[in-house]
């Protein structure tokens, strides 16, 4: 008998999907800290409880998307994608997401999603380049994850003439740099 996926109740998603749209409108008309579960769960038309069983705390409606739509990155490395391809995908996801990434600055949770993005960076890192050592690993992907940051937060923020493709072919060219950057200069003693 073959395993199957578990289970998941369309209701308990709609719901929650429900609640991640009222806090992107919330957001827009007040200052992140300001919205309260009441606030949210009116707007959402939901609940408190409902609230409740599903979350903790408003902020990991947040964390809990993003963790949704970044889980496929840890399984496009089982297929053996590039680097290059899984940067691309990182980036196409943050352009079909923007709000989820305004949603992180208003919340103020960017170190936790640096933190994040470090650590994600830092496992494909381990797999791609083995070579590094454990602190090169850790200057590379904090590197790495600021960089990736700050340049979509810069094409979100201020729009320019810029379409998605030659931005992402940027960042993309700008990661590869860096990747590259020790395999030609040893570091200095």
């Amino acid at each position: 008998m073959l395993p199957t996926e578990p289970k998941v109740d369309i209701r308990i998603q709609r719901t929650k999907e429900w609640l991640y749209e009222a806090l992107i409108i919330l957001s827009k008309e007040m200052d992140y800290q300001q919205i309260s579960v009441s606030k949210l769960t009116k707007k959402a038309g939901v609940a408190r409880q409902t609230f409740y069983r599903n979350y903790h705390s408003i902020d990991d409606i947040i964390t809990e998307k993003h963790q949704r739509i970044f889980s496929n990155a840890k399984e496009m490395m089982n297929h053996n994608v590039s680097l290059k391809e899984l940067i691309s995908y990182a980036f196409d996801m943050w352009n079909e997401n923007k709000e989820l990434f305004l949603l992180f600055q208003r919340a103020k949770l960017m170190p936790e999603f640096l933190g994040i993005g470090k650590e994600r960076i830092a496992y494909i890192l381990r797999k791609y380049k083995p070579h590094l050592s454990d602190t090169e690993l850790r200057f590379m992907a904090s590197f790495l994850s600021g960089a990736i940051f700050m340049t979509i937060n810069e094409w979100l923020n201020h729009p320019s003439k810029l379409d998605k493709e030659e931005v992402k072919s940027m960042l993309l060219q700008y990661a590869e740099s860096a990747l590259n950057y020790g395999a030609h200069h040893p570091p200095a003693s």
